[in-house]
């Protein structure tokens, strides 16, 4: 069928990682009911560094899975002609929500599913509620601190994560929005899908997630 070329063709295969001074972390109160099970603590963030590290393009259709899509990888020439491999980076001062999540017995490809997943119902309601584009948030994930932090994908933050702070707790309309966004999914999908848990800009290509994780419940 066809279709019209759009930006979504293209598509980054990026990670990041973070670093934070114990004095600029603030606990948050949240309403433990509202959110899911899995969590443990929320925090803000104030100052932290994030490195993201893009490693290649995904090229394909907006609809198609990575396993459909051709990866390319960053390459450039030294004066000899021989081609070396270039994975472009930068390192990122800003403000974040840290998120805690609760030790699981499960093995380690599941508690990546578990903590991406706890990342993305996070992220999919901050837009809608702080008015930003989805695009000004990003990611990082630490699975052995069980740890998720999403931040402002700008330089020293443009207020987006603080809009859902108010006065040490988290606004009561973004808690309210993670648990329905995640788990009352409008398809009614067995794990993930662009009405519950995808989001535009996810540097693993929306892979890895589970709605069904967010209650230590594996999907059937």
């Amino acid at each position: 069928t066809p279709t019209t070329p759009t930006e979504a063709i293209t598509k980054p295969i990026a990670v990041s990682i973070h670093h934070y001074e114990p004095e600029n972390v603030q606990e948050l109160k949240f309403i433990p009911e509202v959110l899911p099970n899995c969590v443990e603590s929320i925090h803000y963030l104030s100052k932290f560094e994030a490195f993201q590290f893009t490693l290649g393009l995904a090229i394909g259709f907006p609809s198609a899975p990575l396993r459909f899509r051709a990866t390319i990888l960053s390459r450039d020439k030294d004066i000899t002609g021989r081609e070396n491999l270039v994975i472009l980076s930068r390192r990122l001062e800003t403000s974040g929500l840290l998120i805690k999540v609760k030790e699981a017995e499960m093995e380690f490809p599941e508690q990546v599913v578990l903590h991406h997943t706890v990342s993305h119902a996070f992220l999919r309601p901050l837009p809608i509620t702080v008015g930003l584009d989805s695009t000004e948030f990003f990611e990082s994930i630490d699975v052995d601190s069980h740890e998720v932090v999403l931040y402002d994908n700008s330089p020293g933050g443009i207020g987006g994560v603080a809009g859902v702070i108010d006065e040490g707790e988290l606004r009561i309309e973004y808690q309210e929005r993670v648990i329905p966004m995640a788990i009352d999914c409008a398809l009614q999908c067995r794990s993930a899908c662009k009405a519950c848990l995808f989001i535009e800009n996810c540097g693993r290509l929306n892979r890895q997630l589970n709605r069904r994780y967010l209650g230590f419940a594996e999907a059937p």
